[in-house]
């Protein structure tokens, strides 16, 4: 494999990506990975250790329930987990397996990509231990050398056939590249180029923010709060509501162990509300300070060509700026319209409807 830029690109045939193909790659490897979409301490940690928990709370009410006889709170708790974050849990530890082992954290080792056009010329499954599976690659790209074992997550390796072109992606690490393979569709059309070197431009046409772009989206926030609190907030009450009761039983009781199991349980979803809290906060200070922030105009459109349907938001003259399959925003932008993209951060934009 080659390991200088330079081998890349001159061997290879690959180029610099442009900033829309590493907006969508960086989206990619999120998912396959559940990578916090913020580079900051507090979101790897609940991150990290939010799965660790409900799994060490519902090991330990079944156990007690084994063991001491199930009540009622060791029935409703365990159901209430499962219910809430079980299938969330098991969809996320599905595409890891299935990932063939791509790990790249672009928050830690840079966002921007080299990519090349390819063509399939040979499949290969690789198994691991434990019974996993690598789901791999050949081609070769157009006008360069061949690339063997290339990794592709199961879903796209079903996809792509020998002959089919798709695009192979370099990542920068500390030592040598990170590679991996993307179908050709998995780029809208438009976005992709030739495999020539050409000059990186960004289709993003971001502003500073003014004075009335702040108090209009000041107000916008407050109906993004309201749209999100229908979504979620009677689970997150109901899953609230039941820590407490399960605590207050357990209190009634006097069992101890039942107290302090309750307490970390109440704790545990307590952290929707703060997370929240935290959330809307930093917009705010954001948004009422002096600080700079840029925004971009945009225009959204449902999308419903993936496994899943989602919002794409383009600029005017047809450019994909933003992709997103978030509820809040296939719930406020389902029949299209304007949309103000406000960068809080480098790496995804919060999208404010315009009246």
């Amino acid at each position: 494999m080659p390991v200088n830029e330079q081998e890349l690109i001159e061997c290879y045939r690959f180029r610099d990506a442009s900033d829309t193909e590493d907006i969508l790659i960086r989206q990619f490897l999120t998912a396959i990975q559940d990578l916090p979409a913020r580079n900051r301490a507090l979101d790897y940690f609940f991150k990290r250790t939010a799965p660790l928990a409900i799994i060490a709370i519902f090991v330990f009410c079944l156990y007690s329930g084994f063991t001491n006889g199930f009540r009622p709170g060791l029935v409703l708790v365990p159901l209430a987990i499962a219910a809430t974050y079980g299938v969330e849990m098991f969809r996320v530890a599905r595409q890891r397996w299935e990932s063939s082992g791509i790990q790249y954290d672009f928050h830690k080792s840079g966002g921007h990509f080299l990519t090349a056009s390819a063509v399939c010329t040979g499949k290969d499954i690789q198994k691991r231990h434990f019974g996993r599976r690598r789901f791999l690659v050949s081609a070769r790209a157009t006008g360069g050398k061949p690339f063997t074992q290339i990794p592709m997550i199961r879903s796209h390796y079903d996809a792509v056939q020998n002959g089919a072109h798709l695009f192979i992606i370099a990542a920068k690490e500390a030592e040598g590249f990170c590679f991996f393979a993307l179908p050709q569709s998995f780029f809208p059309s438009g976005i992709s180029r030739s495999s020539k070197k050409q000059p990186r431009t960004t289709p993003l046409k971001l502003r500073p923010i003014d004075e009335s772009d702040r108090n209009l989206v000041l107000n916008l926030e407050k109906e993004r709060i309201h749209i999100r609190r229908q979504l979620y907030l009677k689970n997150q009450l109901m899953v609230f509501g039941l820590s407490l009761a399960f605590l207050g039983y357990q209190i009634f009781r006097f069992y101890s162990d039942g107290i302090i199991l309750g307490l970390f349980i109440l704790l545990a979803a307590s952290t929707m509300f703060v997370s929240d809290f935290l959330q809307d906060r930093q917009n705010r200070k954001a948004l009422k300070g002096k600080g700079a922030l840029l925004c971009t105009d945009a225009e959204a459109s449902l999308s419903t060509d993936g496994s899943k349907p989602a919002i794409l938001f383009k600029s005017k003259d047809n450019r994909l700026l933003f992709t997103s399959s978030l509820k809040d925003n296939l719930h406020w932008f389902h029949s299209g319209g304007s949309a103000l993209l406000v960068y809080y951060d480098q790496e995804n934009p919060t999208a404010y409807k315009l009246p």
